[in-house]
């Protein structure tokens, strides 16, 4: 799994060799925009499956996340949380996607897994200010 900053586009040739070489590419709404040079989207996303990742996933903040693979497509809505800080937000949706992807659950559950993760994440202060358990993140989830 390979998480693609907005910066990363300053060198196309090695963000594109970079790509060829995961099975996952995980994108924030601003990096995904940068490097695609389009909104985020499941067909925007489709796009760059051509650069040879298995998956791409976009986090979208608030409005959720998209994921998308060449035969599955999936797209969640976001929590509504109160936000402290949202230092670690995405390494903590990277992890508990991956983790939920390896334990070989669906695109969507692993989206909401790992959106929910995040959520709980951003309501501590700092990058672990409030890292979740996975019974954290299940009941936040039976919650709603």
């Amino acid at each position: 799994m390979f998480d693609v900053e907005a910066t990363a586009n300053a060198n196309r040739q090695d963000l594109e060799a970079m790509l060829r070489l995961v099975d996952i590419a995980s994108f924030n709404e601003q990096g995904f925009v940068r490097v695609a040079g389009e909104a985020a989207t499941i067909e925007g996303a489709r796009k760059l499956l051509a650069y040879g990742p298995e998956m791409v996933v976009v986090t979208l903040a608030e409005r959720g996340a998209l994921a998308v693979t060449a035969v599955a497509a999936a797209q969640i809505p976001g929590h509504t949380v109160t936000v402290q800080d949202t230092t670690g937000a995405g390494d903590t949706f990277n992890a508990a996607f991956l983790s939920a992807t390896l334990q070989e659950k669906s695109l969507e559950e692993s989206l909401t897994f790992a959106n929910a993760a995040a959520a709980i994440s951003v309501t501590g202060l700092g990058p672990r200010g409030n890292l979740p358990t996975v019974a954290e993140v299940e009941a936040f989830l039976g919650e709603e």
